[in-house]
């Protein structure tokens, strides 16, 4: 891609490669919109010098974006060590790895829209002290847009989508797929909201360590959060935890958890062979099939 200039539209054309190695050029000012056709496929390069710091290469949007894939050929953001989507840009022998590449990152105000359909997202995450602490490959990072992701999938990166707690806006999170991500499906930072509906969480948290990576975190305030209609399969540690100092709970009735039995939790159903779940979560009732 190239420089993007205020009050202007940019596409990135169906079916091709783009390679992004610098740090500002894959930037979307504000007034500034950009499209990407179905098939684009977009690969970054892992860390560049940004005046006392490396930071992780990835596409930092301030202004528009409009992401126009399609279920049988989305848009693809990845790692330039990927070989297996678009044309190929690394010709040594090394492979992909969670964190390669840093993060779509949303910092778009109230007058611009953010619409995210039917993407790939592999490998992303690589955050250093960027800001990006939980390594989302999309990171929502100070946004009020109104913001849409919809049969989106994430895959093999740090995390998959992280609200930071300065984000004011209240995302839509439709019908996505996150699977085999080294921390979680989603994290939501401190008294954010999202209405995450229909996805689906499998095999995330896979670093194995103790604590609470897996499907989705969540932190404080909950007033406009709703967890409805997912589906939590596998994954590490649990499937969702919520985390608050006051005592509220977090209503994430009607989701699958697995299995029939419900959700595990040590006290309010220790029987249940599904993920697990935090404390302070009103899960029941639950669905007895995958949605």
């Amino acid at each position: 891609p190239y420089p993007i200039n205020k009050n202007t539209t940019v596409t990135l054309q169906k079916n091709t490669t783009y390679y992004v190695d610098d740090l500002d050029v894959a930037y979307v000012p504000p007034g500034a919109k950009l499209v990407i056709e179905e098939g684009a496929v977009i690969k970054f390069n892992k860390w560049r010098w940004g005046g006392w710091m490396y930071f992780p290469v990835g596409l930092r949007v301030a202004g528009s974006l409009e992401i126009n894939g399609t279920k049988t050929n989305p848009v693809v953001f990845t790692t330039f060590r990927d070989d297996d989507h678009g044309a190929a840009i690394d010709t040594s022998t090394s492979t992909p790895s969670p964190g390669d590449w840093g993060a779509l990152q949303i910092e778009s105000n109230a007058s611009e829209t953010i619409k995210i359909s039917n993407a790939k997202f592999y490998y992303g995450g690589g955050h250093a002290d960027a800001g990006n602490s939980a390594g989302g490959a999309i990171f929502l990072n100070g946004s009020s847009a109104d913001i849409e992701i919809s049969d989106t999938g994430v895959y093999y990166s740090q995390s998959g989508i992280y609200l930071h707690y300065n984000l004011t806006s209240r995302p839509q999170i439709l019908n996505n797929t996150f699977e085999y991500n080294r921390l979680w499906g989603i994290f939501v930072g401190k008294d954010k909201g999202a209405k995450i509906i229909g996805n689906t969480f499998s095999c995330n948290g896979l670093s194995r360590g103790s604590g609470t990576t897996g499907g989705i975190s969540f932190e404080g305030k909950i007033d406009k959060a709703e967890v409805e209609n997912n589906n939590f399969l596998g994954n590490q540690n649990r499937g969702l935890s919520y985390y608050t100092d006051k005592k509220t709970e977090l209503n994430a009735v009607n989701n699958y958890w697995g299995s029939s039995t419900g959700p595990f939790h040590a006290t309010k159903n220790p029987t249940g062979k599904g993920d697990a779940v935090s404390d302070n979560i009103i899960f029941s009732p639950w669905s007895n099939s995958k949605f």
